[in-house]
């Protein structure tokens, strides 16, 4: 975790937050991060998101002027930039934390990852996703379709948890996402089973 986590923070770890892991490394068909949390609004009426690896705060901020409460769960370094952000100031309904045990103590209307699922290594992942299913009912994920450093594709385990309910990108349907190639992306949106 800690070599996937230092290549991340080496392009990431940076205080303007306009600057995502898309931009840097752009593919092309894929949805900007915050379109993606502005379709994802549209869609749905929510109170409570928990934007999970929300990193510095980009998209905590488009969520937070959008809903009742936004929680940011990071690591503390990257909780630490959020809260230092200019911009943290002017919300009053940001909760942030870096303690996973707080965190499922909850009740979210989402669960917001964007580009963060391809960080986690296969048995934390599944762990995380059994415990969404406590929290939330909803899942809204952009992910690129393979585990770093691994040949795991994400889907399968995805889908071992939670049931595909609609992309935001027509070519995103559950056969083609099973043959997606390695560094491609898709949102999704799933639902618990």
């Amino acid at each position: 975790m800690d070599k996937r986590y230092s290549y991340w923070a080496g392009i990431n770890n940076r205080k303007d937050a306009s600057v995502a892991v898309l931009q840097v490394k752009p593919t092309k068909g894929i949805l900007r991060a915050d379109q993606f949390i502005i379709d994802f609004m549209k869609d749905n009426h929510t109170n409570s998101i928990l934007d999970f690896g929300s990193g510095y705060g980009r998209n905590t901020f488009a969520l937070a002027g959008r809903t009742k409460i936004v929680w940011a769960y990071d690591f503390p370094n990257m909780i630490k930039l959020l809260t230092e952000d200019i911009r943290f100031k002017d919300y009053d309904n940001i909760h942030t934390t870096s303690n996973w045990e707080e965190v499922k103590e909850q009740q979210f209307d989402a669960i917001v990852c964007v580009i963060v699922l391809q960080h986690i290594c296969c048995k934390d992942l599944e762990s995380y996703l059994k415990d969404f299913l406590n929290i939330s009912k909803n899942l809204y994920v952009q992910t690129r379709a393979y585990i770093d450093f691994t040949k795991e594709p994400i889907y399968p385990i995805l889908t071992k948890y939670w049931k595909h309910c609609k992309s935001y990108s027509g070519k995103h349907t559950p056969e083609v996402l099973r043959t997606y190639k390695r560094n491609e992306h898709y949102c999704i949106h799933l639902i618990a089973k």
